[in-house]
């Protein structure tokens, strides 16, 4: 994976001023892959099905699991993590004063990376392990929001 070294700057309402102007590492990202990327990635490393198999299968499995998480049911992918449900809120003074209507602003599928002995660990550190690091000076616009990180959507 490529990256590059940026300087930390601090705009709008930047929580952490004790950082401003130092520099950290952000990943060059290559494109989004779509779902029939991914499908064409899967195809070639075990072609023993067709595209459309894998694609029925792939729409199936996010079908069933925005299903499940609106009904507050989490989803294990055994290998690779959890996906939970989470609320952005408003926050309320007191129980009573709390609303789902006014309160729950948004909701976010968030995954938890496997972290069990008997799966492949995915935390942060082990992850970084898999990854074959390599400085990059190439810069394409989408890549950095100024030096900061990305707004979370």
């Amino acid at each position: 994976m490529q990256y590059r070294v940026v300087q930390i700057k601090g705009t709008g309402n930047f929580p952490c001023p004790e950082v401003v102007g130092k520099y950290k590492a952000v990943p060059l990202l290559n494109d989004t892959l779509s779902m029939r990327g991914l499908v064409n990635h899967i195809y070639r490393h075990n072609g023993s099905f067709g595209k459309a198999v894998y694609a029925c299968v792939m729409q199936e499995i996010v079908d069933c699991l925005v299903e499940l998480i609106c009904e507050g049911t989490p989803v294990k992918l055994d290998g690779l993590g959890t996906f939970r449900p989470t609320f952005d809120c408003k926050v309320a003074a007191s129980e009573e004063d709390f609303s789902a209507q006014e309160n729950i602003i948004g909701m976010h599928i968030r995954l938890y990376p496997e972290q069990t002995k008997e799966a492949e660990n995915l935390s942060s550190r082990q992850l970084l392990n898999k990854v074959a690091l390599k400085k990059s000076d190439l810069v394409k616009p989408t890549d950095l929001n100024g030096g900061d990180e990305p707004d979370e959507p």
